[in-house]
């Protein structure tokens, strides 16, 4: 079996549609930047790995529809945590008011 560190990212998701270990290897790649930006925007670290979680399914689950001609893996994972961590924390806003009661 080739050394999968050797490959780019978007190799790495292509060989993830038919191979689960070559998405480990992006996950040990980005989970941390990704946990140090989740936490930038949700500042608790439960809620930011959360998160990075939701956003690790999502991308395995969207990864059929990338294309590297329209950007790189990067970019398009980070779209997908920034927006899900948003939507956390439009969540979590909501759950407060609700809490607070106004």
């Amino acid at each position: 079996m080739e050394d999968l560190s050797d490959c780019s990212d978007e190799e790495l998701l292509e060989l993830s549609l038919s191979s689960p270990r070559a998405f480990e290897v992006l996950l040990a790649r980005y989970q941390s930047q990704f946990l140090i930006r989740a936490q930038g925007i949700l500042r608790s670290r439960d809620a930011a790995e959360d998160a990075v979680q939701d956003a690790f399914v999502r991308i395995y689950r969207f990864a059929p529809r990338f294309r590297a001609e329209n950007g790189n893996f990067r970019a398009w994972s980070l779209t997908i945590l920034m927006n899900v961590a948003r939507t956390h924390y439009r969540k979590a806003a909501r759950s407060e008011e609700r809490r607070v009661g106004k």
